[in-house]
C-alpha cells in the first residue's frame, strides 16, 4: 500500500522524527516539502556484473591503464590496447601485472691494464768522418774553328694584291626594301599592325633601342636588314 504525506517547512530532523512516527522503513523523499510513504520493499538496485573471461589469452588481467575501457578482445584473444600509450609504459603495466621484473644486463668485467714495458733507451752510433773530396782539373776546351758556309740566297715575295672592300649596303636602300615589304604584306593581310609592334619589339631586344616606329629605323643599317629578314622568313 502507497500513502502521499505532503507537509510544508519541515527540515532533516523534524523529517526523521515524522519517518520513526510512523514506524515505516522504506522511505523515499520526493522534494523538502512532499514525502512519499509505502509499505513495499525497496529492491536494490545491483551494479552491473561484466560478464567474459578474467584474463586473456597471455594470462594478463585487464588494466585500466593499458587496455580499453570497454573491456574487449581483439581476434587474436588479448585485451584491446588503451589509445595514446607508448610501448615502453605499455610492457611496464604488463610486466607489472605478470609478476615479471625487467632483467638487469650484467656489466662485463673490466681488464686489468697490463703495464708497459721500459723502453730501451736509444744509443747512437758514431758517425764516421767523410774524407775531403780532391778537386778535379778540367781539360781546357779546344777552339772551335769557324766553318765558312756559303751565303744564302733570298728569294723575292710576289707582291700581295689589295682586296677591294666590301660595298656596304646603303641605309636609304634598305630602307626603301623594307618599306615596299611592309606595304605588300599589309595590302596582302600577310602583315597585321600587330606584327609591326612586335618586329619593333624584337628590334628594341636585339639591338637595345627603344624605337616607337619602323620609320624611326631608317638609318639603322643592321636594324633594317634584321627586319628585312624577318620579312623575307614570312614569304614577303
Amino acid at each position: 500500500m502507497k500513502y502521499t504525506l505532503t507537509i510544508t517547512d519541515m527540515n532533516d530532523e523534524e523529517f526523521a522524527r515524522v519517518a520513526n512516527a510512523f514506524n515505516i522503513t522504506p522511505c523515499v523523499e520526493v522534494s523538502k516539502n512532499d514525502i512519499v510513504l509505502t509499505d513495499e520493499p525497496i529492491v536494490p538496485v545491483e551494479e552491473p556484473v561484466l560478464h567474459g573471461p578474467a584474463y586473456d589469452k597471455n594470462g594478463l588481467p585487464w588494466d585500466e591503464r593499458i587496455h580499453s575501457s570497454n573491456h574487449k578482445m581483439t581476434d587474436k584473444g588479448v585485451w584491446q590496447r588503451r589509445r595514446g600509450i607508448t610501448d615502453m609504459e605499455f610492457e611496464r603495466v604488463k610486466n607489472e601485472l605478470l609478476g615479471v621484473q625487467a632483467p638487469v644486463t650484467p656489466t662485463a668485467p673490466v681488464a686489468p691494464v697490463t703495464p708497459t714495458a721500459p723502453v730501451a733507451p736509444v744509443v747512437s752510433e758514431p758517425i764516421a768522418p767523410v774524407a775531403p773530396v780532391q778537386p778535379q782539373v778540367m781539360a781546357p776546351t779546344p777552339l772551335v774553328t769557324p766553318e765558312i758556309y756559303a751565303p744564302q740566297v733570298t728569294q723575292p715575295v710576289a707582291p700581295v694584291t689589295p682586296v677591294a672592300p666590301t660595298a656596304q649596303p646603303d641605309a636609304t636602300a634598305l630602307f626603301k626594301t623594307m618599306f615596299d615589304k611592309v606595304k605588300a604584306g599589309m595590302a596582302a593581310g600577310a602583315v597585321k599592325a600587330n606584327d609591326v609592334r612586335d618586329l619593333i619589339t624584337a628590334v628594341n631586344t636585339q639591338f637595345g633601342t627603344q624605337y616607337q616606329t619602323l620609320a624611326a629605323i631608317n638609318d639603322n643599317v643592321v636594324a633594317l636588314q634584321f627586319v628585312i629578314n624577318d620579312l623575307v622568313s614570312k614569304g614577303l
